[in-house]
This record gives C-alpha cells, structure tokens and sequence, in this order.
C-alpha cells in the first residue's frame, strides 16, 4: 500500500532544519513513493536550493507552490490535491521522522480498514535531536481519545497518516481565527462524523521546540484564539455549557500564571 507525504515551508523556516527533515523522511523503513512539499509562498534562495537538490536527488519529490504566504491550512488543502496517494503522511519540515513511523502506520490501515487517521506520540527537542526535553502522549482508547479532545488536542498533528477521501468529506482545512486550531478543528469534525482516529502506543516524530515555548502559551492572542475555539466545541456539540464554561476558566488560569507556573505544569502534568 503506497502513501503520499505532504508538508509546508515557508521562509522564516531554517534550510539546516528542512534539510534535516527531509533526511528522515526518506530514512524511511518504508519510503514513500509521493514526497509533496507546498511552497507557502516566496522562499529564501538556501531553502529553494535545498529544494532543488533533492527534486534532483529523488524522482518521489515533488514541490508545489503558493504565490503568496496563506498559512498551514490552506498550504496543506493546497497540497491534498497534489497528493497522488489515498493515504498521506504529514510532517512539518523543522521536525525529525521515527524511521519505522510509516511502516507502521500502513500496517495499521491494512489491519483496520476503519481507521481514518493514525497517529502516535512525540518527544520534543530544544537544539538538537537527543536533547529531549519533554514528551507529548495522547490517548489510544477511542472513548478516552474522545474525551481528551475536550479539553486538549487529541491527535499529534505532524505525526498523523490519513485517508483523503475521508479529510476531504469533512471540509478538509479549514481557518478558525487566527491560527495553530486548523488540526484540532479538522480531528473534532472528524470525530462528530462517526470516522475513527486511531493513536498508536509509539513516538513517531522528533519535534523541534523553543526555549521560549512556555512564554508563547501565555500571550493574548493565543488566549483570544483558545477561548474563540473553545466556544466552537460548545456550538457545534461537543460539550455541553457547562463544560464550555470550566474549560475556559482553565484556559484563562493556564494563560494567565507567570510562565515559571506553566513551564511546570507542561514538564510535570501536560507532559510527560
């Protein structure tokens, strides 16, 4: 079973870290036979050549392009109809990929023709690859998956393989706000349509994180963002007014404590 990869650059990304990435993608136990990569937009000519390089090096890599800067979820639309596979890989191109990630994930759509999307567990990095700073595991029961998408996103989204057709039928992409709820809007949608989200017991990507990531968590646009978000979930049925209310004095509370506060409950509760 051949599976597509779909990713996203843009120019304030770092050519050392795409050209990392794409090194572990085609470390692949199982490579892909579809490497799609969308151009969001003008880039720096040390990423265009490292792009060159391996649209030289590899005949499966394939870039796209964005005339200008529109963000993730319209970049990744962009590229699911260049995707010539039913089932597509994301990653993000400052990331590092498991070498058995995509082996694995195909196995599972082959045992269990149900699954929409397979995802599994991340570590995070600051610097270098074996700095690993903290771990992000989601659920893999559906009942607890489903309860988890509550409060937090339930689903890693660069660790995620999928069946087009079912992403399309839901509406795909889709902008909520500002940005960074595109993924969990996407796997909420799924969710309410009946479709399963399968998450693997295993670390499947490498993730590349800020020393100032805690301090990130605590700005009032990300604040403004959640809370519009967090009324979403509420409109469209998957909480109750209560629940809406609790989780957003949760979100407001989160945001709020001094970024000491939040570095702690990310390393100690949030994380693992």
């Amino acid at each position: 079973m051949n599976y597509s990869v779909l990713m996203s650059v843009y120019a304030k990304e770092k050519p050392e870290y795409l050209e990392e990435c794409l090194r572990s993608v085609y470390a692949s136990s199982f490579p892909s036979d579809d490497v799609v990569i969308v151009k969001d937009g003008p880039l720096t000519p040390e990423l265009d050549g490292v792009l060159e390089e391996y649209a030289k090096r590899y005949p499966t890599f394939h870039v796209i392009a964005l005339e200008e800067n529109s963000g993730l979820g319209i970049a990744l639309n962009y590229g699911l109809d260049h995707c010539k596979n039913e089932l597509i890989g994301r990653m993000d191109t400052d990331d590092i990929c498991m070498p058995e990630r995509f082996e694995t994930q195909v196995k599972v759509f082959e045992e269990d023709p149900d699954a929409s999307v397979v995802g599994g567990h991340i570590t995070e990095f600051i610097d270098t690859p074996d700095n690993i700073v903290s771990m992000r595991k989601v659920p893999s029961d559906p009942d607890e998956l489903r309860k988890y998408g509550r409060k937090r996103n339930p689903v890693n989204h660069v660790t995620v393989m999928f069946k087009k057709q079912d992403i399309i039928e839901v509406g795909s992409y889709q902008k909520v706000k500002d940005v960074g709820y595109e993924d969990y809007d996407l796997w909420i949608r799924l969710i309410l349509a009946g479709k399963k989200i399968v998450n693997v017991d295993k670390v499947f990507v490498n993730v590349r994180v800020g020393k100032d990531m805690y301090k990130r968590r605590g700005n009032k646009k990300r604040l403004k963002t959640a809370l519009f978000f967090r009324k979403k979930l509420w409109k469209m049925g998957y909480y109750s007014f209560f629940h809406y209310v609790l989780y957003s004095v949760e979100t407001i509370a989160f945001c709020c404590v001094p970024s000491f506060v939040r570095k702690f409950l990310y390393e100690n509760v949030l994380r693992k």
